[in-house]
Protein backbone atom coordinates (compact mmCIF):
# COMPACT_ATOMS: atom_id res chain seq x y z
CA UNK A 1 0.00 0.00 0.00
CA UNK A 2 1.42 3.39 -0.96
CA UNK A 3 1.24 5.71 2.03
CA UNK A 4 0.01 9.09 0.79
CA UNK A 5 -1.99 12.15 1.76
CA UNK A 6 -4.05 13.85 -0.94
CA UNK A 7 -5.47 17.37 -0.60
CA UNK A 8 -8.31 19.03 -2.54
CA UNK A 9 -10.07 22.38 -2.24
CA UNK A 10 -13.59 21.89 -0.77
CA UNK A 11 -15.23 24.00 -3.48
CA UNK A 12 -14.06 21.56 -6.17
CA UNK A 13 -15.74 18.38 -4.89
CA UNK A 14 -17.89 16.42 -7.33
CA UNK A 15 -15.46 16.28 -10.25
CA UNK A 16 -12.57 14.10 -11.39
CA UNK A 17 -9.75 16.40 -10.29
CA UNK A 18 -6.05 16.07 -9.63
CA UNK A 19 -5.08 16.91 -6.04
CA UNK A 20 -3.78 20.38 -5.20
CA UNK A 21 -0.91 18.83 -3.24
CA UNK A 22 0.23 15.33 -2.40
CA UNK A 23 2.53 13.92 0.27
CA UNK A 24 3.86 10.42 -0.51
CA UNK A 25 6.03 8.13 1.56
CA UNK A 26 9.32 8.02 -0.43
CA UNK A 27 10.69 4.93 1.31
CA UNK A 28 10.37 1.37 0.05
CA UNK A 29 8.54 -1.34 1.94
CA UNK A 30 10.58 -4.47 1.27
CA UNK A 31 8.81 -7.74 0.64
CA UNK A 32 10.96 -10.22 -1.30
CA UNK A 33 14.74 -10.57 -1.58
CA UNK A 34 17.09 -12.54 -3.83
CA UNK A 35 20.88 -12.61 -4.16
CA UNK A 36 22.88 -13.30 -7.32
CA UNK A 37 26.31 -14.44 -6.05
CA UNK A 38 27.68 -14.50 -9.61
CA UNK A 39 27.35 -10.72 -10.10
CA UNK A 40 27.21 -9.79 -6.38
CA UNK A 41 23.77 -8.18 -6.77
CA UNK A 42 20.78 -8.10 -4.44
CA UNK A 43 17.25 -7.41 -5.68
CA UNK A 44 14.33 -6.54 -3.42
CA UNK A 45 10.64 -6.11 -4.16
CA UNK A 46 9.04 -2.91 -2.85
CA UNK A 47 5.28 -2.95 -2.22
CA UNK A 48 5.13 0.75 -1.26
CA UNK A 49 6.43 2.23 -4.52
CA UNK A 50 5.54 -0.83 -6.64
CA UNK A 51 9.10 -1.29 -7.75
CA UNK A 52 12.19 -3.47 -7.86
CA UNK A 53 15.38 -2.18 -6.24
CA UNK A 54 18.89 -3.35 -7.07
CA UNK A 55 21.79 -3.07 -4.62
CA UNK A 56 25.40 -4.17 -4.52
CA UNK A 57 25.66 -7.11 -2.13
CA UNK A 58 28.04 -5.17 0.14
CA UNK A 59 25.95 -1.94 0.20
CA UNK A 60 25.09 -0.39 3.54
CA UNK A 61 26.80 -0.35 6.91
CA UNK A 62 25.24 -0.72 10.37
CA UNK A 63 27.00 2.43 11.69
CA UNK A 64 26.04 4.65 8.74
CA UNK A 65 23.35 7.25 9.56
CA UNK A 66 22.05 7.06 5.97
CA UNK A 67 20.19 4.16 4.36
CA UNK A 68 21.98 2.26 1.60
CA UNK A 69 21.26 3.68 -1.83
CA UNK A 70 19.98 1.43 -4.60
CA UNK A 71 21.99 1.76 -7.81
CA UNK A 72 18.98 0.79 -9.90
CA UNK A 73 15.20 0.83 -9.70
CA UNK A 74 12.49 -0.46 -12.02
CA UNK A 75 9.28 1.47 -11.39
CA UNK A 76 6.37 3.01 -13.29
CA UNK A 77 3.13 2.18 -15.09
CA UNK A 78 4.85 0.60 -18.10
CA UNK A 79 6.57 -2.03 -15.92
CA UNK A 80 3.38 -3.90 -14.98
CA UNK A 81 4.61 -4.11 -11.38
CA UNK A 82 1.76 -3.92 -8.88
CA UNK A 83 1.46 -5.63 -5.50
CA UNK A 84 4.85 -7.22 -5.98
CA UNK A 85 5.64 -10.37 -4.00
CA UNK A 86 8.26 -12.95 -4.99
CA UNK A 87 11.47 -12.14 -6.85
CA UNK A 88 14.10 -14.23 -8.61
CA UNK A 89 17.27 -13.61 -10.62
CA UNK A 90 18.66 -15.76 -13.41
CA UNK A 91 22.39 -15.04 -13.91
CA UNK A 92 22.67 -17.42 -16.88
CA UNK A 93 20.11 -15.47 -18.94
CA UNK A 94 20.60 -12.14 -17.08
CA UNK A 95 16.89 -11.88 -16.26
CA UNK A 96 14.98 -10.45 -13.29
CA UNK A 97 11.64 -12.06 -12.36
CA UNK A 98 8.87 -10.78 -10.13
CA UNK A 99 5.32 -11.93 -9.52
CA UNK A 100 2.32 -9.76 -8.63
CA UNK A 101 0.15 -11.23 -5.90
CA UNK A 102 -3.06 -9.23 -6.11
CA UNK A 103 -5.18 -7.89 -8.97
CA UNK A 104 -2.52 -7.96 -11.72
CA UNK A 105 -2.12 -11.78 -11.76
CA UNK A 106 1.05 -11.77 -13.81
CA UNK A 107 4.77 -12.40 -13.62
CA UNK A 108 6.96 -9.84 -15.36
CA UNK A 109 10.53 -10.37 -16.56
CA UNK A 110 13.22 -7.72 -17.13
CA UNK A 111 16.82 -7.71 -18.31
CA UNK A 112 19.58 -7.10 -15.76
CA UNK A 113 20.30 -3.71 -17.33
CA UNK A 114 16.70 -2.42 -17.34
CA UNK A 115 15.98 0.69 -15.24
CA UNK A 116 13.12 3.11 -14.75
CA UNK A 117 9.69 2.92 -16.37
CA UNK A 118 10.39 0.14 -18.88
CA UNK A 119 8.17 -2.39 -20.61
CA UNK A 120 8.84 -5.98 -19.44
CA UNK A 121 10.88 -8.26 -21.68
CA UNK A 122 7.97 -10.69 -21.35
CA UNK A 123 5.02 -11.35 -19.08
CA UNK A 124 3.15 -14.45 -18.03
CA UNK A 125 -0.40 -14.52 -16.71
CA UNK A 126 -0.37 -16.58 -13.50
CA UNK A 127 -2.96 -17.91 -11.04
CA UNK A 128 -4.55 -15.33 -8.72
CA UNK A 129 -2.61 -14.89 -5.45
CA UNK A 130 0.69 -16.26 -6.75
CA UNK A 131 3.45 -15.39 -4.29
CA UNK A 132 6.86 -17.09 -4.25
CA UNK A 133 9.21 -17.93 -7.12
CA UNK A 134 11.73 -20.78 -7.35
CA UNK A 135 14.08 -21.81 -10.18
CA UNK A 136 15.09 -25.27 -11.24
CA UNK A 137 18.08 -24.59 -13.49
CA UNK A 138 18.58 -28.25 -14.43
CA UNK A 139 15.06 -28.52 -15.81
CA UNK A 140 14.86 -24.89 -17.01
CA UNK A 141 11.66 -24.46 -15.01
CA UNK A 142 10.16 -21.97 -12.61
CA UNK A 143 7.68 -22.72 -9.81
CA UNK A 144 5.21 -20.32 -8.21
CA UNK A 145 3.45 -20.80 -4.88
CA UNK A 146 -0.26 -19.89 -4.94
CA UNK A 147 -2.03 -18.90 -1.72
CA UNK A 148 -5.48 -20.04 -2.82
CA UNK A 149 -6.27 -22.83 -3.71
CA UNK A 150 -3.14 -23.91 -1.79
CA UNK A 151 -0.87 -25.15 -4.55
CA UNK A 152 2.26 -24.61 -6.55
CA UNK A 153 2.46 -24.50 -10.32
CA UNK A 154 5.44 -25.14 -12.58
CA UNK A 155 6.12 -23.35 -15.88
CA UNK A 156 8.93 -23.48 -18.39
CA UNK A 157 11.38 -20.70 -17.54
CA UNK A 158 10.62 -18.80 -20.73
CA UNK A 159 6.83 -19.22 -20.59
CA UNK A 160 4.90 -16.12 -21.63
CA UNK A 161 1.44 -14.63 -21.96
CA UNK A 162 -1.18 -17.41 -21.72
CA UNK A 163 1.16 -20.43 -21.61
CA UNK A 164 -0.28 -23.06 -19.26
CA UNK A 165 1.65 -24.63 -16.37
CA UNK A 166 3.35 -27.89 -17.27
CA UNK A 167 2.24 -29.35 -13.92
CA UNK A 168 0.75 -28.41 -10.56
CA UNK A 169 0.64 -29.88 -7.05
CA UNK A 170 -2.46 -29.29 -4.92
CA UNK A 171 -5.04 -30.97 -2.72
CA UNK A 172 -5.62 -31.75 0.98
CA UNK A 173 -2.94 -34.48 1.10
CA UNK A 174 -0.23 -31.89 0.34
CA UNK A 175 -0.92 -30.04 3.64
CA UNK A 176 -0.21 -26.76 1.89
CA UNK A 177 -2.17 -23.90 3.45
CA UNK A 178 -1.61 -20.30 2.31
CA UNK A 179 1.79 -21.22 0.81
CA UNK A 180 4.27 -18.36 0.39
CA UNK A 181 7.93 -19.39 0.31
CA UNK A 182 9.07 -21.97 -2.24
CA UNK A 183 12.47 -23.45 -3.11
CA UNK A 184 13.79 -26.07 -5.55
CA UNK A 185 16.47 -28.39 -4.15
CA UNK A 186 17.98 -29.64 -7.40
CA UNK A 187 20.49 -31.91 -5.64
CA UNK A 188 17.79 -34.01 -3.94
CA UNK A 189 15.01 -33.38 -6.49
CA UNK A 190 12.72 -31.87 -3.83
CA UNK A 191 10.51 -28.78 -3.55
CA UNK A 192 10.24 -26.98 -0.21
CA UNK A 193 7.07 -24.93 0.47
CA UNK A 194 6.47 -22.73 3.54
CA UNK A 195 2.92 -22.14 4.78
CA UNK A 196 2.09 -18.64 6.02
CA UNK A 197 0.26 -17.46 9.13
CA UNK A 198 -1.28 -19.91 11.59
CA UNK A 199 -0.89 -23.06 9.48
Amino acid sequence: VVMSLLLWRPTLFGADLAPVRMVVDPYPSFNGVVVDPVTDLVMMSDTNRKSLLLYKRTAGHPTSPEPAQAFGQIMGPQTGIGFVAGVAMDPAHRELFTVNNDVEDRMVVFDYDDRGNVTPKRLLYVPHQSWGIAFNKKRDEIALSVQTPNMFVVFKRDAQKFDAPIRSVRGPKTEMADPHGIYFDETHNEVFVANHGNF
